[in-house]
Parts: C-alpha cells; structure tokens; sequence
C-alpha cells in the first residue's frame, strides 16, 4: 500500500511488544530501505541474522544497501549468501545477474538471469531477454 511511515510505526510497536522475532526486524529494515534509512536498515538486518541467521530477507537487503554505495563486492558476498541458503531464491539470482550485467559480466549474468527465469522471475525473464538473446 505503499504506507511506509505508518508500517515503520507499527514495526517499532511490535519490536517494542516482543523484541525476540527475527520477521520484525527482517520486515523492518526493507521499509527504512525504502525510506533510504540505510544506517537504520542495515542495523535491523544484523539484528535479524543474529536472530535467524538463516534469513535471505535480510542478506538481500543488505546486498541492497551494499549495491546502493556501490560497494559491489560486498554487495555480491551477500548474494552469494542467499542463494547458498536457498537455492530456489529466484530474486537472489536476478539480482546478482543485474549486479553481473553493471559489471560487464555477461556471461554470468546471463547464467543467473536464466536461472531467475526458470524459477519463473518475471522480472528476470524479461532482462535475460533484453541482454541475453
């Protein structure tokens, strides 16, 4: 809905209520993204993995943040991270293809991409027919 200061609110009411739930803190850190509270995003990312430290959420915002200060190694190791965890993590490969295409890596971009695009990712189907045809 696009409601961002009102979900922050909530989220800060729910981290107040139980401060133990790694999903608040993982829910969290995308919306202060969005409102490009990179500091704060970045915080309830290392909260949530010390929470669940199996949480892609959180490893791919921080592949967010970290592609955002254009710090693209960074950015790229949690990526790596995602996919380890979860193979099937369609966004963690689109990503990484789009993070491979700034590069001039096409090869690899174009591997990732396909693998996004079998894991039916719209979004990358639609790159991997733009850069990779």
């Amino acid at each position: 809905m696009n409601l961002n200061a009102e979900a922050l609110a909530d989220f800060n009411e729910a981290e107040r209520r139980d401060s133990n739930q790694a999903l608040i803190y993982s829910n969290r850190a995308q919306v202060k993204f969005l409102l490009n509270d990179m500091l704060g995003a970045e915080q309830d990312c290392f909260k949530t993995i010390q929470l669940d430290s199996l949480n892609i959420d959180a490893y791919n915002t921080l592949a967010n943040i970290s592609f955002s200060r254009k710090d693209y190694v960074l950015s790229e190791g949690y990526l790596n991270k995602t996919i380890s965890i979860n193979p099937q993590f369609s966004i963690g490969y689109k990503n990484r293809g789009t993070l491979y295409l700034l590069q001039n890596k096409k090869a690899e971009a174009c591997s990732d991409l396909l693998t996004a695009s079998n894991l039916n990712n719209q979004e990358a189907k639609n790159l991997f027919s733009q850069y990779c045809k």
